[in-house]
């Protein structure tokens, strides 16, 4: 081989090397854009606050990375603070015609098992959701009750697809609010009274919390007033 033929040998090696490097460069830009990473699943709301035996509603929440046709989970909870009333279907594959199965409810385990759903034939979706809709009703103990999903999965249109799950909780209050009266002692017909309390309760918002003044029970000429908050009374002379 002469030294010009071995200069052109060198020149198309290290132009196929080139071209090589560049669609391995492509092929890993392709891989890197196609990841949709990881899709949400949460119970919605992740906590809240309820009374004793009150009834309250969970949904298991979906943010789909990316197009998807079926879901499944299971979720288990305090058997001993709250029981388990019903499964419904969500909202997630609104528009398709769907199988949704609810599961099946064991308030002495404390487990939900066996909840899924699809679409069924053609179809698929991108837009959070919810996958279903779960009733329970407190008993008359307070504490704390995980909200804890496992054994999820949802798909594409072919295989399942990554997740990242978050659970939830829900607090049991059975404590009374606290009322401070800060009242004056009496008041006079005629004369302006100005009627303060600082009342405290174990609630969600601020914006829960009612309280509610009734002049109407009254007794020693009028000066009797009662404060209600959140269905507990209190009392003042």
């Amino acid at each position: 081989m002469t030294i010009k033929n071995r200069r052109e040998f060198n020149n198309r090696l290290v132009s196929i090397s080139l071209i090589i490097l560049i669609i391995i460069s492509f092929f890993q830009i392709i891989i890197v854009l196609g990841d949709p990473g990881d899709t949400p699943i949460y119970v919605n709301p992740s906590n809240q606050i309820v009374s004793l035996d009150e009834s309250f509603n969970i949904s298991i929440h979906c943010n789909p990375a990316q197009p998807i046709k079926s879901f499944e989970f299971k979720l288990s909870f305090d058997e001993t603070l709250i029981e388990a009333d019903s499964v419904s279907e969500g909202d997630i594959f609104d528009g398709y015609s769907t199988y949704f199965n609810s599961g099946i409810i064991n308030n002495s385990d404390g487990t939900i098992i066996n909840v899924y759903g699809l679409i069924l034939g053609p179809g698929n979706v991108s837009s959070p959701g919810s996958f279903a809709t779960i009733n329970f009703s407190a008993k008359s103990t307070s504490g704390i009750s995980s909200l804890n999903l496992y054994d999820v999965g949802v798909t594409n249109e072919t295989e399942y697809i990554s997740i990242d799950v978050t659970n939830g909780s829900v607090q049991i209050d059975g404590l009374a609010p606290e009322i401070i009266d800060n009242s004056p002692s009496q008041g006079y017909t005629g004369d302006t009274y100005t009627f303060s309390a600082d009342v405290t309760d174990n609630v969600d918002s601020a914006n829960n919390l009612s309280v509610y003044v009734d002049w109407s029970h009254g007794s020693n000429n009028g000066n009797n007033s009662m404060t209600n908050v959140g269905g507990d009374t209190a009392a003042r002379n």
